[in-house]
């Protein structure tokens, strides 16, 4: 019960209230013997009930009210809650993935100068990293459209066009590195089960592809972090 309904009710104890009174008139003057005392308490009572029924009326109002207001705020924190998680959740798995690809990278190319050892580590190292990156290839489109839905529920379904530019634009960096690590993954299964004990010529030429891939996909990973990081104050 809202406060509308508390003075509905008021009104009609009100109009109660006065038939009430009418009839204590009207018995008064067609029993006159009756004890006055009976007159006085009716009248007391039928004078007192409307504004005691006013007053639990409010309470009941203003209580409802209460629980409503305590269980708006309670899903609104929930809501944010879920929103920042998933948000953190994105941006984590953009890091990983980006930063494991950047350390293969700097390591291969600090091997550059002996080949095979270069390829030694491509082979024990590229496998686990494509294991670890491929999760994170999966997450990251899932949480960026929960993150889509909860920007555009706040801007009312009307989002910028500069909004709708960057997410286009990372879709594409997206792309470029979920193709990235694909190839990357196809190579390391070449160099791994094909080559281990070939000649070192396609081993070499294996490898530089996979740095390549790796190279790429961190270049693309570091400009979608940067967008991100522009789509959140737009």
């Amino acid at each position: 019960m809202g406060w509308a309904d508390a003075l509905a009710e008021t009104r009609e104890n009100r109009a109660l209230s006065a038939s009430l009174v009418s009839i204590r008139l009207i018995l008064r003057y067609t029993h006159p013997g009756a004890r006055s005392r009976h007159w006085q308490s009716l009248t007391v009572w039928s004078l007192s009930w409307p504004q005691q029924s006013c007053i639990n009326g409010a309470e009941r109002g203003l209580s409802q009210d209460r629980v409503k207001w305590s269980g708006g705020r309670a899903n609104l924190f929930g809501s944010m809650v879920i929103r920042e998680v998933i948000l953190w959740v994105h941006v984590l798995c953009g890091v990983v993935w980006v930063g494991a690809c950047a350390t293969f990278v700097v390591a291969a190319a600090a091997l550059n100068g002996e080949p095979d050892e270069s390829s030694a580590f491509t082979i024990k190292v590229a496998p686990q990293i494509n294991r670890l990156c491929v999760p994170m290839a999966i997450a990251i489109p899932i949480t960026g459209i929960g993150n889509l839905m909860f920007a555009a529920q706040a801007r009312g379904l009307v989002l910028p066009a500069e909004f709708i530019g960057i997410v286009a634009a990372k879709v594409v960096l997206l792309s470029i590195m979920a193709l990235g690590l694909l190839g990357a993954s196809r190579a390391a299964v070449i160099l791994q089960k094909q080559l281990p004990m070939g000649p070192s010529a396609p081993r070499h030429k294996v490898n530089r592809r996979i740095m390549a891939l790796y190279g790429l996909i961190t270049v693309a990973g570091v400009f979608a972090l940067v967008l991100g990081l522009w789509l959140s104050g737009t």
